[in-house]
């Protein structure tokens, strides 16, 4: 199998010893990819999965989380929870 740009410049990165990669069909013969990449923060591991119609718009999808959010990965100096309280709603700003 070839590999496209997507999972090349993945496997570029520093995720690239923890990198899967695997096919889910589904009813109808649908099939999609995912890619999974380990990251690990503060003893904390945290796993990027990405899933598209192919390998590629998988690796796409994980390679985008791991580049805009991947260097934000961190606990608090203060060492606060980052947590909701209870009741409080959690939430996912698109940008």
């Amino acid at each position: 199998m070839q590999l496209g740009p997507n999972m090349k410049r993945l496997g570029e990165m520093d995720v690239a010893d923890s990198l899967k990669a695997c096919v889910i069909v589904g009813p109808g013969d649908l099939m999609t990819w995912e890619v999974c990449a380990s990251v690990d923060s503060d003893g904390i591991t945290l796993d990027v999965i990405g899933r598209g119609s192919d390998l590629e718009a998988a690796a796409a999808s994980a390679m985008a989380v791991l580049t805009q959010n991947g260097s934000t990965l961190e606990t608090p100096v203060d060492g606060a929870s980052t947590m909701p309280a209870e009741g409080d709603a959690a939430y996912e700003s698109q940008a």
